[in-house]
């Protein structure tokens, strides 16, 4: 029922008619969501972030990529353009732009990592106590650095979470 009623409202139905006849309006009832389900894919409600120089965004659903230490989330930007065929005819072309959103477990701050200025700022400083990864990162390309995000996000994830278990059982 749930997914039933974002879905409507995603679709841009302005209020809806809830139990008891009540009216539900879509951006109260926006605010409150937090995460949802859709077709097997989970999204998650995040704040003040920038997916570019120009574009800021003050809260947007994304879908989660990887959650951990490092929560990364994957936003979806809407963009079209038109394309000139010939003088008479041009053809509109609608596309999603990507980019990646990190956020540190802990933390309020989101940060969009849309280019490798981005990702040296925010990302790296993220992971520096994890020396060999870091080392593994800048031996690499420079512009395999966004492609392979969702890679080493996990892999630090991976890597904190077996050092706590690892902890624990030295503990126990």
């Amino acid at each position: 029922m749930r997914v039933l009623i974002v879905g409507l409202l995603l679709v841009g139905f302005s209020h809806l008619r809830g139990i008891g006849q009540e009216r539900i309006h879509h951006r109260k009832f926006k605010k409150q969501m937090s995460t949802l389900y859709s077709s097997g894919v989970k999204h998650a409600r995040i704040y003040d972030f920038n997916v570019s120089k120009f574009k800021h965004y003050s809260s947007e659903m994304a879908i989660i990529v990887d959650t951990g230490a490092i929560n990364l989330y994957s936003h979806n930007r809407p963009q079209s353009k038109i394309n000139m065929v010939n003088s008479i005819s041009t053809i509109p072309i609608n596309y999603d732009i990507v980019v990646y959103v990190v956020q540190k477990k802990g933390t309020s701050d989101y940060y969009g990592i849309y280019n490798i200025k981005q990702f040296k700022k925010y990302f790296l400083p993220m992971i520096k106590d994890q020396e060999k990864l870091i080392e593994e990162i800048l031996s690499i390309r420079k512009i395999d650095w966004l492609k392979n995000l969702a890679f080493f996000v996990s892999e630090y994830n991976s890597k904190i979470r077996n050092s706590r278990i690892r902890n624990y059982l030295i503990r126990n």
